[in-house]
């Protein structure tokens, strides 16, 4: 069985046919600027041919079947629509809630262990986070029916501050860019250009904050890259405290996946260290196994494994079709067993005559 998986970015969007029954195998990826709608529509139509179903993510909040696009403003994505132009079956989940469905089907092959089980844990909760151009969430919750996936916002926790002055760059930085601040803001595509102003070590004063995300380098400054990892340490703890405590691992990509090399070598162990620093939970903390996301289709393999999710019964009912219909028609040729007047007569008096038994001294 064939998915087309769609990955709508806030730049590009990127579409694989996946063969979901050979191990979620990517044929191949083609990849487009985001624009519009109405454009994604047409790519997407260009490639549906030869697939059986199509899943899409897509930054933004689902509601039956439609989902407005942070990233394009006033753009809406209708999953009814893309139906009636392909005639095929179309998924439409949150971006991350989509890439969230394939991380109970990671093994050692698509990870790289920080701490705990080389061998990511099954049966247990698990949690994800993709700080990318946002900071994403998502819960894999393991019930007596399976994991059951829940979307989560940690990017929108506050930012506290952990000494005076630190509060002191805090009201910096939310008078400079006249909004409050949250953890999203430091722990995802920017963060490391707000932490730079915090330390006020900005190599140069670019125009725009795409100038800045383009000439900051990871390795050039690896105070500012420990730093931003304790924040991202310290905004997973209260994400693994929000529910089910995650024993089956905390997953990082997105960014993280891109910079795996730096971060294991400057970040990983101030990762680690401030994941478990809280005070009275931290034996708990110890528990839970923490992995570099490796698998660089993760994303499009999520969107096939949320599809299979939605609509694998309803695909297995029409393979079974022939066979239901034949158990049905068997069915109806059998003669109908009507009871006899006596009969019934029989019945009515046995339950009147139990009837008495019970309720009388």
């Amino acid at each position: 069985m064939k998915v087309l998986a769609v990955d709508i970015g806030a730049t590009k969007t990127s579409i694989a046919p996946i063969n979901v029954e050979n191990n979620y195998h990517v044929y191949r990826i083609f990849t487009y600027h985001t624009i519009n709608i109405a454009d994604m529509y047409d790519y997407i139509q260009m490639h549906a041919g030869g697939n059986d179903g199509i899943s899409v993510g897509i930054p933004g909040v689902p509601y039956n079947g439609r989902i407005k696009l942070t990233n394009l403003p006033g753009q809406i994505f209708d999953s009814a629509d893309l139906n009636q132009q392909t005639g095929i079956d179309v998924l439409a989940l949150n971006d991350v809630e989509s890439a969230a469905h394939y991380m109970p089907l990671l093994n050692r092959s698509g990870v790289r262990t920080v701490y705990g089980n080389e061998e990511p844990p099954q049966q247990e909760t698990k949690i994800l986070l993709l700080p990318g151009t946002g900071l994403g969430g998502a819960r894999a919750l393991w019930t007596d029916d399976g994991y059951f996936i829940e979307r989560a916002e940690p990017g929108h926790f506050p930012y506290i501050p952990e000494n005076w002055r630190e509060r002191g760059w805090l009201e910096y930085l939310e008078k400079k860019f006249e909004r409050k601040l949250v953890m999203e803001d430091l722990c995802a595509r920017y963060g490391p250009i707000y932490l730079d102003l915090l330390y006020e070590r900005v190599m140069r004063r670019p125009e725009t904050m795409e100038e800045m995300a383009e000439s900051w380098n990871i390795g050039q400054n690896i105070d500012v890259f420990k730093k931003w990892c304790s924040l991202l340490a310290h905004d997973t703890q209260i994400f693994a405290f929000g529910g089910d405590m995650p024993f089956g691992g905390v997953y990082l990509g997105a960014n993280v996946t891109k910079n795996q090399n730096v971060f294991m070598e400057y970040g990983s162990k101030v990762f680690v260290d401030e994941f478990q620093s809280h005070p009275k939970m931290s034996e708990s903390l110890r528990r839970i196994p923490i992995y570099v996301i490796t698998d660089p289709y993760f994303s499009l393999k999520g969107n096939a494994a949320a599809y299979m999710k939605h609509f694998g019964d309803k695909e297995e009912q029409r393979n079974n079709l022939p066979e239901l219909l034949a158990e049905v028609k068997e069915f109806l040729q059998q003669p109908c067993q009507r009871p006899t007047p006596d009969e019934v007569l029989q019945s009515a008096r046995e339950r009147w005559r139990e009837y008495i038994e019970q309720h009388t001294t």
